[in-house]
């Protein structure tokens, strides 16, 4: 078996490529990080919101007390989930753009 010289020749276009890629790869972590740390600070608030509401609501005079303050945690709610939405795809567009990025970058042989 004989050894490929182009294999083993080396290359500061390929160092180039290969830095690129791993940058690209960075990025892809980095869009990540942001939306999960985005997503728990989300989640903590929802928590905080949803023991308030229920000790109002154990503290509510009448049921019409209890539906309002559960219909506004709901509504909290519900917008963090759309937060989460416009997050998450703010992020996705971003990490396809990396991915696009890094999978141009190919080593030369």
């Amino acid at each position: 078996m004989e050894l490929d010289d182009t294999v083993a020749t080396p290359s500061a276009d390929a160092a180039v490529k290969v830095g690129d890629f791993w940058h690209g790869q960075d990025k892809i972590l980095d869009c990540m990080q942001v939306f999960v740390r985005g997503w728990f600070e989300r989640r903590h608030v929802g928590t905080q919101a949803a023991l308030e509401t229920a000790q109002r609501m154990c503290m509510a005079k009448t049921p019409i007390d209890v539906a309002r303050e559960l219909q506004e945690w709901a509504a909290g709610s519900l917008q963090r989930i759309a937060q989460d939405g416009v997050a998450l795809q703010r992020e996705a567009m971003d990490i396809g753009e990396a991915m696009i990025d890094a999978s141009r970058y190919q080593v030369p042989t």
